[in-house]
């Protein structure tokens, strides 16, 4: 299964490498990586991931710290792929 990964504060996917080389083989995982705007607040970030999600498969989106909310707000959109938040 496909597992999204929405990165912390820093915006990006570096301080994730570990924990993405941990869920290898079982999982897909891949960290998306935030435009560098510090303007964006949570609004902006959801509407930017959402066409991102996967539309033909299942996954599972990891929030990770900042991006937890974010990982909410679109769990409530109930996106039809969506297996686990």
């Amino acid at each position: 299964m496909r597992c999204l990964v929405l990165p912390g504060l820093d915006g990006g996917g570096a301080l994730l490498a570990d924990f993405l080389d941990a869920t290898r083989p079982r999982f897909d995982a891949r960290a998306l990586v935030y435009p560098n705007d510090p303007a964006l607040g949570y609004d902006e970030l959801v509407e930017w991931v959402w066409p991102q999600l996967p539309a033909h498969e299942p996954f599972a989106l990891i929030g990770e710290s900042f991006s937890g909310p974010v990982a909410i707000r679109l769990a409530a959109r109930l996106p039809p792929q969506l297996q686990a938040l």
